[in-house]
């Protein structure tokens, strides 16, 4: 695991969730925001539990899945671990309860995912590899 400032989300928690057209966009509560342009998916008891591709289906159920509500319920726990795998720019966002939020870069050629600190620094995945904003 790449040792990034990612770092910085650990003992934060997600502030408020959004997404508009092809991006996901979470920030968080020391100010530091995500923008995930990737797929997603949150991992319960090792499972898959959702991911970003279900975002407004119904599978049958009585309401569509709601992506923005399944990542904002992880808004009361606490973030314990983060972390990013340098070969891919997969990053591994761990909370108290266990629940994993893991972002999957699926693309060689277009931007992943951004990273903005709160001081408005940050940086980029494109091909697994970072570059600063």
């Amino acid at each position: 695991m790449l040792n990034t400032p990612l770092h910085r989300l650990n003992e934060t928690h997600i502030q408020s969730v959004t997404k508009q057209d092809g991006s996901w966009s979470i920030e968080f509560s020391n100010g530091d925001s995500l923008e995930i342009l990737c797929l997603w998916r949150l991992l319960e008891d090792n499972l898959i539990s959702s991911t970003s591709e279900d975002h407004d289906k119904d599978f049958g159920w009585k309401q569509r899945f709601d992506g923005v509500i399944a990542l904002s319920a992880l808004a009361d726990k606490t973030i314990v671990n983060v972390s990013m795998l340098p070969e891919t720019g997969d990053i591994g966002i761990k909370f108290e309860n266990e629940t994993i939020l893991q972002v999957v870069p699926v693309s060689a050629g277009l931007v992943s995912w951004r990273f903005i600190q709160s001081d408005g620094s940050g940086f980029i995945a494109k091909s697994g590899q970072l570059h600063p904003l």
